[in-house]
């Protein structure tokens, strides 16, 4: 395992990093250096990790077939891994929580899995790359995770929110660009109009409501969007095939 107590000079090595693409070239070597074989990372939009439509896989070295069996099968929803892992502010150890796994079907078969490929063991943690955006990292060992010292784990999760941090901070970041809340029917209705360039006070008008009310709409549409602006806006909410063409 590199040396964490170098994590100053790790902050300015990722910090260095201007793109996504540089800055997960970076994680990959780190985490090798970390001594684990396979990493995921996977983002979530409000804090809620319990409905998988809001959940964006980032990044992942772990075989595809076994990224396939997580997602396809919705695991998230019951996994203890990550239960305690996102209730934990430090990492947790898939095996101090095998009675919990060896209870759930999808999660035995997961492991077995893994361990087809090599993965003993690892541990998941969550970091928040900004308020509301949860970053899920798992990492997984050819070896017990035990042989790492608590120490080593802490740092290693101080290591891991530094990454998530920076990689928000890059324009061609993946979390806003994948994750959305759903529009109700009348936000979908607003962001047509938006996207067809109407101000506030025309929407208002066409719709017979004040313009309070369509101002309420648009800001709560921008929220769930992870938009600040009405073209980016729009254009993410078509994008996901929220707002399509004209609806006159």
């Amino acid at each position: 395992m590199p040396d964490l107590k170098t994590i100053s000079g790790l902050s300015a090595m990722i910090a260095s990093r201007r793109t996504v693409a540089q800055l997960l070239a970076l994680f990959d070597e780190f985490v090798e250096d970390c001594g684990a074989v396979a990493s995921y990372g996977f983002a979530f939009a409000y804090g809620q990790y319990d409905e998988p439509a809001l959940l964006a896989p980032l990044h992942c070295t772990f075989p595809e077939s076994i990224l396939k069996f997580y997602t396809g099968n919705a695991v998230m929803a019951v996994d203890p891994i990550a239960r305690a892992a996102l209730a934990s502010s430090v990492p947790v150890k898939y095996s101090a929580l095998k009675k919990e796994t060896d209870e759930v079907p999808l999660m035995k078969e997961l492991l077995r899995q893994m361990a087809e490929h090599g993965i003993r063991d690892g541990l998941s943690m969550k970091t928040l790359s900004r308020p509301g955006r949860i970053i899920y990292i798992s990492l997984g060992f050819p070896h017990s995770a035990d042989k790492i010292s608590e120490y080593d784990i802490r740092r290693l999760r101080s290591a891991m929110e530094i990454f998530v941090r920076h990689g928000a901070s890059l324009p061609d970041n993946p979390v806003d660009q994948h994750i959305v809340k759903p529009l109700s029917d009348k936000e979908v209705e607003v962001m047509a109009q938006v996207a067809r360039g109407a101000s506030n006070k025309e929407i208002a008008r066409s719709m017979n409501a004040s313009v309070g009310a369509i101002n309420n709409i648009v800001s709560r549409s921008f929220e769930k969007l992870n938009s600040s602006s009405r073209p980016q806006a729009a254009m993410t909410a078509s994008r996901h095939g929220l707002i399509i063409g004209d609806k006159d």
